[in-house]
């Protein structure tokens, strides 16, 4: 049961670095966004271009999926972790002592 929970966890791992990554892409497209959409007067009113529009769309989707990925992946490592501590550990090579006694 540990080579699994050992595969288990390192898949969950991955999921977690793939969440950073959208979390970067979303990082990414929050630059573009307020470069592309300059915020006038009180409250600040955007006026954004087709680029900056289509960096905020794709910026809420990657953020959401980012999220996502991310929980699965801690939920997947968890269970990883989970099935290393429970897996038995394996058998003491210790000397047998024996009860036989000899007449």
């Amino acid at each position: 049961m540990k080579p699994a929970g050992w595969i288990t966890l390192a898949t969950g791992a991955a999921g977690m670095v793939g969440g950073l990554v959208l979390g970067a892409l979303v990082l990414d497209r929050a630059a573009t966004v307020d470069a592309r959409c300059p915020r006038v007067g009180d409250p600040p009113v955007g006026a954004c271009d087709e680029d900056g529009f289509a960096a905020a769309r794709s910026g809420q989707a990657l953020s959401n999926a980012s999220t996502f990925v991310f929980i699965a992946g801690a939920v997947v490592a968890a269970g990883g972790v989970a099935l290393i501590i429970a897996a038995p550990s394996a058998p003491s090579r210790g000397v047998a002592l024996s009860t036989r006694v000899a007449w």
